[in-house]
């Protein structure tokens, strides 16, 4: 297995090129990008309404399973994800039975998600521990559908903000599983030896492009809310449109050319 090592400066051309990845065949991603949150969503909806209810039988925190169908989800969507990639970057038509024909064991892929949600809660658990109290005012609000008490969630929001940004490297290892566990059938441990190996060579590469597609996200983000904001046309529409016709495609397509350049498969190493 060959992991190749990337500079800084190839994670910026790694955003030039998903940008070009991108121009090329725009509403093909925007269609994956919708998808891909419409599932999230569902798997996050089918937590909150099943697993909210064993975590309190459980005797634990209301919030502590509910993000569980989305993380076993999440590889398997990612995986489907650089397949339908590949067929666009080799211009061939995505056909469901070579898709599903590539797919390994259930169990490798739900694996990775599992060690992924579990280690996400294991970080939120040990920052939010000392506002355990606020930050179940905030849940069972948010449960309720009821405003959230500022009183309660400010004292966590630095909290949280923490939990996220160590988050973040969490995603982006895990990131590496879903190529190696579905187009080389690696067994789960090997695949998260690699993906380690991987991000130890290309932390450069990554922070960049993941720091420049951060930055390209707020600049844009608050350039739409001061000029809707100067027309006196609400914001959020338009940032919703963003995400999902913007910023979700290109990370997309900025995740798809990491793992293309990262691992040069032979089915999937296709440069132009």
């Amino acid at each position: 297995m060959q992991v190749l090592t990337h500079s800084f400066a190839d994670g910026l051309r790694w955003l030039a090129l998903s940008g070009r990845f991108y121009a090329a065949r725009p509403m093909p991603l925007i269609g994956l990008g919708i998808g891909f949150l419409l599932l999230q969503l569902l798997a996050l909806l089918l937590g909150v309404l099943f697993f909210v209810p064993l975590s309190s039988a459980l005797s634990l925190s209301s919030d502590v399973l509910a993000g569980l169908p989305r993380a076993l989800l999440l590889p398997f969507l990612c995986f489907g994800l650089l397949c339908l990639c590949r067929d666009m970057d080799l211009q061939r038509a995505s056909e469901p039975a070579r898709l599903l024909s590539e797919l390994p064991a259930r169990w490798p892929m739900a694996a990775a998600g599992l060690m992924f949600f579990v280690l996400s809660e294991l970080i939120a658990l040990l920052i939010l521990a000392p506002h355990r109290e606020q930050w179940a005012a905030v849940m069972s609000a948010v449960s309720a559908g009821k405003p959230v008490p500022m009183d309660a969630f400010e004292p966590v929001a630095g909290a949280l903000a923490l939990s996220t940004a160590l988050d973040l490297p969490v995603a982006v290892l895990f990131a590496g599983l879903p190529p190696l566990i579905g187009w080389l059938r690696l067994p789960v441990g090997k695949a998260l030896f690699f993906a380690l190996v991987a991000v130890w060579r290309n932390w450069r590469a990554i922070a960049a492009l993941v720091l420049m597609l951060l930055v390209l996200a707020v600049c844009s983000a608050l350039v739409c809310v001061l000029v809707l904001g100067a027309l006196g046309l609400p914001p959020a529409l338009l940032a919703l449109l963003l995400v999902l016709g913007v910023f979700l495609p290109m990370h997309i397509a900025a995740y798809y050319i990491a793992v293309r350049e990262i691992f040069p498969l032979p089915h999937v190493d296709v440069r132009r």
